[in-house]
């Protein structure tokens, strides 16, 4: 079965037979925050974390509220190919992983309905007729793939995992993180191997930080350019590019 999974895998990523909806949910939980599914998770919407997640695949949003009718949404957008994956913009922590298994899952199984522990996997032709939703049992797919972001409280719990992901990430990736707690990576942002980043750094936008470059204390860096071999002492830079080998003393302020 593990072998067959992953041809079928392989097989979807060169020909896909999955497309996927995005529904923007607006959660009137959010007070303040109509289009909650805008609200910004480490520089991006939530709901970005969502179609990048699912980008191998052709995507479509649609916006929707606790009231809206599911089948009554997607029909007018049901495609060509044979399985839909419905997704809700609430999930940011899935992952691009878990969507390829999930689509191999549903070509496996031949499923006309999957529960998903948030959204679902409909045979597309089936759904195009069906009266209503009939899932007998849900299906899980990852740990923390499909934990909803449902009030601000959720928001901070889920930002903090998105972000530990970034850091994890550059990490692997020969960064020199000297404080976690106090490193703040948005999602958009290049760091080459080699930069060393000391305590209390935020990264922000998408800068792009070159190799050799050292972040001592208290910078804030936001869609900025600095070249490699640099040296940032507390300084702001915002929108600048800073050419190689330069040193940016404390409490300046360069903005491009």
């Amino acid at each position: 079965m593990l072998q067959t999974q992953t041809q079928t895998m392989a097989q979807i990523i060169d020909q896909p037979e999955l497309e996927v909806i995005i529904l923007l949910y607006q959660n009137p939980a959010f007070k303040g925050a109509p289009r909650a599914f805008d609200l910004e998770i480490c520089g991006k919407p939530m709901w970005k974390f969502v179609e990048l997640a699912a980008g191998a695949f052709p995507i479509k949003t649609t916006i929707c509220t606790p009231e809206s009718d599911v089948l009554e949404i997607i029909k007018p957008m049901l495609g060509a190919a044979r399985h839909t994956l419905v997704l809700y913009s609430d999930t940011p922590l899935i992952k691009k992983s878990t969507i390829l298994e999930i689509a191999a899952f549903a070509e496996v199984h031949d499923v006309n309905v999957l529960k998903l522990p948030r959204g679902y996997v409909f045979n597309t032709e089936y759904i195009k007729t069906a009266e209503s939703i009939i899932a007998p049992s849900v299906q899980y797919f990852g740990d923390e793939d499909f934990i909803q972001v449902f009030d601000f409280r959720q928001l901070e719990f889920v930002t903090n995992i998105l972000q530990n992901r970034i850091l994890e990430f550059h990490q692997k990736n020969g960064v020199f993180i000297k404080n976690l707690a106090t490193t703040f990576i948005d999602a958009d942002v290049v760091i080459e191997p080699g930069v060393v980043i000391a305590p209390n750094n935020h990264i922000l936008g998408s800068s792009i930080i070159s190799r050799g470059t050292k972040l001592l204390p208290n910078n804030v860096s936001q869609n900025a350019t600095i070249s490699a071999n640099c040296m940032l002492c507390g300084a702001y830079i915002n929108g600048a590019k800073i050419p190689s080998g330069t040193r940016v003393e404390a409490y300046q302020k360069i903005e491009g």
